[in-house]
């Protein structure tokens, strides 16, 4: 497969996209989205935090399903700006906790394990600013009509 990257402009189209969503809610900026990977990260703030004072599973958890979301859309149809015929709904999900913390900006890298024509699995892994790994999340999406 041949390398490719979405456009600085198609990842202000994405990130316009999630304007007055959820995902702007909890502050996910989309970094880097490729033919390989995808990218994504989310900055520590007290209001995404659980009651003993780290991330919340379920930011987290938002952070690497929509980090593989924006994957599949890329891989599936080469664009990130919502325009696709089909969409790539999650249908499984399964997460291993490693480690949270409770400062600075986690970052998503979800890459392909499998992309079929109606479905992909994704793995993603979530780490903390010094790289250090806090969950890797496995992704089945399911491409679907609009």
């Amino acid at each position: 497969m041949e390398y490719t990257q979405a456009s600085a402009a198609s990842l202000a189209q994405a990130q316009e996209r999630i304007r007055e969503t959820f995902i702007e809610l909890i502050g996910l900026r989309i970094i880097a989205v490729t033919s390989e990977r995808a990218v994504a990260e989310m900055p520590f703030i007290p209001q995404l935090q659980q009651l003993t004072g780290v991330f919340h599973a379920g930011a987290l958890l938002t952070l690497a399903d929509t980090t593989a979301t924006f994957a599949c859309m890329y891989w599936s149809s080469g664009t990130i700006d919502g325009s696709a015929e089909q969409f790539p709904l999650t249908i499984q999900l399964g997460t291993n906790f490693i480690r949270n913390t409770n400062q600075g900006t986690v970052r998503a890298e979800a890459t392909p394990v499998h992309r079929g024509r109606t479905t992909m699995v994704v793995e993603t892994r979530v780490s903390d600013a010094a790289g250090r790994l806090l969950m890797i999340v496995t992704t089945t999406h399911l491409l679907v009509g609009r």
